[in-house]
């Protein structure tokens, strides 16, 4: 493995303390990515595993895989997948303890809480098997295409400020046992800019990993500025589209070329782009189906099944992500399937008077509450900001709670206002944006 050094052995331990166990996952990896064939064979023994366990397991499914003919006793048919009604972040917060394995009690397990770029809250239920299978992806991508070690290379990590609790801690632990340094890619002042590039300049990583419009805001302010900034190994994308004006700015900026990954709380990571320019499926680690959007001239739904997460099977995953495209197989020699480039999941800006952008991620907060249905942020002016809230119900120190952390990134004079609504607007091919500036 990449990682045989003093931090790479620590940060096994670290792992291992959590239950957590890479490297058998990793030499998988490593001998069924060689063959198409055998990687075909795989997924599917991988996929029967998880529908199997789902049938014998988990309540949510036992009778559903029975009526759809999927799994009769111990035989199960893939054939019948499509059969499964797919699952929607409504779908898991109404049957969330019918979908938790009866096996829990046995597996070390955490819970995972994202808003998503839909503005609808989730939460997922995940095990260390999980993540094991997670970094194992993770090390090999970073190995294979970045050129880069995930454990020990010097990464800087442009995204959301650490939080504690919330397993921050953890985070925090093992971004140090990487040698990796954290700065905050949601408050981008000209003041933190400019600090951002002196970190960079000094720590002179090999990789920086970044939310796609942060690593743009800073690329352009870099142009702007005509600064001189420390030319790393690769760039790594996440979290939001890739636009090509986007990419060719920031490799502009930075003099070196920037790779996109995609992923979600649900299911992450699900692809990476190739040294090809191909976004190449993980299907090692997720069962990948692109469904037809009726209507949308060729527009195709992705839909996930997490293969390794057997505390919470999520079988056929609405990402509410689609593709505009699928591209021809890819010639970098790869024998992993290809996606098209997601057309989804975009955050706005928001802009404070003094010019300091605030990330969209900032406002994930009202994600947090379980009686949330669905959500969106309307900045209105630089001092007037609008939700619009569907809610099983009004919490007014729940609210005020979170104006307070509004206030803390947008300015003690923002005005709130709060509007119950019992439909969330919705964007294009049913994607909803949660933040609109």
């Amino acid at each position: 493995m990449p990682d045989l050094t003093l931090r790479g052995a620590l940060y096994r331990l670290t792992q291992k303390a959590k239950g957590v166990g890479y490297s058998s996952p990793w030499r998988t990896i490593e001998d069924i990515t060689k063959d198409e064939e055998v990687l075909a064979d795989a997924n599917e023994a991988f996929l029967g595993q998880v529908l199997l366990h789902a049938h014998r397991n988990v309540p949510y499914y036992r009778s559903l895989l029975e009526e759809e003919g999927v799994v009769k006793g111990e035989k199960v048919d893939l054939s019948g997948i499509a059969r499964i009604p797919p699952l929607t972040k409504g779908m898991i917060r109404r049957n969330y303890e019918d979908l938790v394995s009866r096996d829990a009690p046995r597996r070390r397990t955490y819970t995972d809480t994202t808003a998503g770029s839909t503005g609808e809250p989730n939460q997922v239920m995940k095990d260390t098997g999980y993540d094991g299978w997670r970094l194992a992806t993770l090390l090999h991508y970073y190995e294979e295409t970045l050129g880069v070690d995930f454990v020990g290379s010097r990464q800087l990590i442009l995204a959301s400020p650490t939080r504690i609790p919330r397993r921050g801690l953890e985070r925090m632990l093992g971004e140090l046992l990487r040698n990796a340094v954290r700065l905050n890619g949601h408050l981008l002042s000209e003041e933190a800019m400019e600090d951002h590039v002196r970190r960079i300049n000094s720590f002179r990583p090999e990789l920086i990993y970044g939310l796609a419009q942060s690593l743009h805001v800073l690329s352009r302010f870099i142009e702007r500025r005509g600064l001189r900034v420390h030319r790393p190994k690769a760039i790594l994308s996440t979290a939001e589209p890739l636009h090509d004006y986007m990419r060719k700015e920031i490799e502009g900026a930075f003099g070196t070329r920037v790779y996109d990954i995609y992923g979600a709380v649900e299911a992450d990571p699900i692809a990476g782009e190739c040294r090809s320019g191909s976004m190449h499926i993980f299907s090692y680690d997720s069962y990948v189906e692109l469904l037809e959007v009726a209507g949308s001239g060729g527009a195709r739904e992705v839909v996930v099944t997490p293969l390794h997460n057997f505390v919470m099977p999520l079988l056929r995953y609405r990402m509410g992500d689609v593709v505009l495209s699928t591209p021809p197989k890819c010639d970098c020699g790869s024998v992993l399937p290809t996606i098209g480039r997601i057309a989804g999941r975009e955050m706005d800006f928001f802009v404070r008077e003094d010019g300091t952008l605030v990330h969209g991620s900032n406002f994930l907060i009202l994600g947090d509450a379980k009686w949330v249905r669905a959500f969106q942020v309307i900045q209105e002016d630089y001092r007037r900001i609008r939700i619009l809230l569907d809610s099983d119900r009004t919490d007014i120190a729940w609210q005020r709670h979170v104006d307070d952390e509004i206030r803390l990134v947008m300015g003690p004079d923002c005005r709130i206002i709060w509007e119950p609504v019992d439909v969330v607007p919705e964007a294009l091919a049913g994607k909803g944006v949660f933040v609109k500036s």
